[in-house]
């Protein structure tokens, strides 16, 4: 029988295996540990439950084998022969379905007395791993089993069944030989040692926190997770967040060192898992947060290109993402919600500044495509309808340009852009005003002409000169250097020799109605004195027969009563006459003859000028 120290140890040994399995698989391990002594054999079970898939039986043993060798259990004062037999079996089965034998390599003495040698067993056999399959083992008796469930403290309580033996059992190929008289010595310093390091592990786990007496770290935890809470539910400031943080982190630090073989081992362990659930919320928070800072930063002094907006898009959705990730359960879960909800606000205004410049380089785009365009058609334009498909086009561009919305970067490059456009456009709309004045004068010109022409055929000489002249000055102001101007040097100066024929006609036809007007005046009376006939080559007169007769009876009256006075009036009317018919072709320029009453010619006059 098992003394109650050595039932103690057990107990001690199987925590330290099953915390060892713990740390090392990483996740909660479904098989529970219990160690028997056995006739100087240590035996080791691992059981657990129908339906559970536990690690490999080779990954156990192997874990199982180095705690062994790490841990170097001691039963001085038993029969210990350092052999060991680990099992893996189901609950509710008789037999493991898997076992591995080993043998512990005693610890060997500090000092060696001198002239003695240790020789170390050949331990490459003993340590080997033997794996046996389920349906082997089934077809193993199992005989004389270790009476397990008697143990005080046995953790698996009445779910544990007897841990037998199979009867066909593997051998250890080395089992260390009783020591002769020579090593005695040295075997008895070697327990010496061993002992001490036993009394060492003891003295270890009893000063372990919360093993003896009460527990303060647990309290200290709770108060700080307290605090923690305390300071999430009134959180103004990310600093605050923090706080709370490191409150639960120092809780957790509290707990961890609590061994399983305390009294307050699951309570911890129970509080343990909870504040590092939460612990692993508020890092959600403050991960958040720490995008949350990044995302406003980027968004400092806008405006920013394109690409930085989709950065900072990014770190909003991350730390919206974090956010909604965190449990509700959690104490962090209303200060998540608080920050969820301003940091959608933000992703919000975020996009809207993204799609704003995005739209803003779509326009600018645009505007220089527009731009490209006109200065293509600027550069072949050869007639007025180009120069003006070219500055409409520019004014497209330009127009374009201004509709780049303020506060984008997109807008500072449309204003530079603007600037360098404006002598091109200044250019094309100069050169498009130029050619329609170059089209109107031309036009104008020839209008004005073909008027003239049609004013000469009607012998309406001074609208003739009118529109000679205006056709003349219309054509020249075609400007030099536009397309029509080569085709209105022509009309330039045939244009000035028909003003010039047809001034001088005017100058004629004013001088025959001068000649009209005046030989109107002068063949005035009642009854008339004459009558006349004017062309530039003759001006012909003839004598009123009536005023004929009427001057001869008032001659012969006068005569006949000798009245000297109306005879001299007579004389002096037919002097008037002539000189007044000779004054009209001197100012005409054209001869004139004077005709009596009967056709017949009285006389001939010709003007000094056109002898």
């Amino acid at each position: 029988m098992e003394t109650a120290v050595h039932q103690d140890s057990l107990q001690v040994l199987a925590r330290q295996l099953q915390q060892h399995l713990q740390s090392e698989l990483g996740q909660p391990v479904p098989i529970q540990i219990q160690c028997a002594l056995k006739q100087g054999v240590l035996m080791i079970l691992g059981q657990h439950s129908p339906g559970i898939n536990p690690p490999t039986p080779q990954s156990v043993f192997t874990l199982l084998e180095q705690a062994l060798e790490s841990l170097q259990p001691d039963f001085s004062d038993s029969e210990f022969n350092y052999t060991v037999r680990l099992y893996l079996r189901v609950a509710g089965q008789k037999q493991p379905y898997a076992s591995h034998s080993l043998t512990l390599e005693p610890t060997a003495p500090a000092e060696l007395l001198e002239g003695d040698v240790a020789t170390p067993p050949d331990n490459s056999a003993n340590t080997s791993h033997n794996f046996e399959s389920t349906n082997a083992l089934l077809d193993t008796e199992i005989a004389d089993p270790p009476d397990l469930n008697d143990a005080e403290d046995n953790p698996f309580g009445s779910a544990i069944q007897p841990l037998t033996e199979p009867r066909d059992e593997i051998v250890p190929t080395h089992k260390p030989s009783k020591p002769d008289q020579r090593t005695r010595l040295p075997l008895l310093v070697a327990g010496a040692g061993v002992g001490l390091f036993a009394l060492a592990g003891v003295i270890y786990a009893l000063t372990r926190p919360c093993v003896i007496g009460g527990c303060p770290a647990i309290a200290t935890a709770q108060q700080l997770s307290q605090e923690s809470a305390k300071i999430l539910r009134t959180t103004k400031s990310g600093q605050e967040v923090l706080t709370a943080q490191q409150k639960l982190e120092t809780a957790t630090q509290a707990l961890a060192p609590i061994p399983a073989w305390s009294g307050h081992h699951g309570e911890a362990q129970t509080l343990l898992n909870t504040y590092q659930a939460q612990e692993q919320a508020i890092a959600q928070v403050v991960a958040a947060q720490n995008q949350a800072i990044a995302a406003a930063q980027k968004s400092q002094n806008p405006p920013h290109p394109l690409a930085d907006w989709t950065e900072i898009q990014k770190l909003w959705r991350g730390a919206i993402t974090q956010l909604e990730a965190v449990p509700k359960i959690s104490t962090a879960y209303p200060v998540a919600q608080k920050k969820l909800k301003e940091y959608r606000a933000n992703l919000v205004m975020t996009n809207k500044r993204a799609k704003l410049e995005q739209q803003a380089n779509a326009t600018l785009a645009k505007a220089k495509s527009t731009a490209q365009v006109a200065e293509a058609r600027q550069g072949i334009a050869q007639s007025l309808a180009s120069w003006q498909l070219a500055d409409a086009t520019w004014r497209m561009s330009t127009n374009t340009l201004r509709q780049v919305p303020r506060g984008t970067m997109a807008y500072q490059e449309a204003q530079q852009l603007l600037g360098e456009y404006q002598p091109k456009i200044l250019a094309a709309r100069d050169r498009k005003t130029k050619e329609q004045l170059s089209v109107n004068a031309y036009r104008q010109a020839v209008n004005l002409a073909r008027q003239a022409q049609s004013f000469e055929q009607q012998n309406q000489w001074s609208q003739a000169v009118a529109n000679w002249r205006d056709a003349l000055a219309a054509a020249k102001q075609v400007p030099t250097d536009s397309l029509f101007y080569n085709q209105a040097q022509p009309l330039i100066s045939s244009y000035g020799n028909s003003l010039t024929e047809a001034e001088n006609k005017l100058s004629l036809a004013n001088i025959l109605e001068g000649a009209r007007a005046d030989l109107r005046r002068t063949c005035a009376g009642s009854p008339r004195v004459c009558d006349f006939a004017v062309s530039l080559a003759l001006i012909k007169v003839q004598l009123n027969p009536d005023h004929v007769r009427k001057l001869v009876r008032t001659a012969i009256t006068a005569e006949a009563n000798g009245d000297i006075g109306t005879q001299v009036d007579v004389r002096d009317h037919i002097q008037t006459l002539e000189a007044a018919l000779e004054a009209i072709s001197e100012n005409a320029n054209i001869a004139i003859e004077l005709y009596d009453e009967n056709g017949s010619l009285l006389g001939r006059y010709v003007p000094s000028l056109a002898q």
